[in-house]
């Protein structure tokens, strides 16, 4: 059986560029909204 240790610090790389710039914040609480104004109505 496999047990999973989960992440450890050699996994993560903390001075790496970001994954998601913040226009695809606003793009995606945009489609968000759209899809639940039409879900409503």
């Amino acid at each position: 059986m496999v047990t999973s240790i989960g992440f450890t610090s050699e996994d993560v790389y903390l001075k790496d560029t970001e994954l998601f710039d913040n226009r695809f914040d606003i793009m995606f609480v945009g489609a968000i909204k759209e899809v639940s104004m039409g879900l409503y109505t």
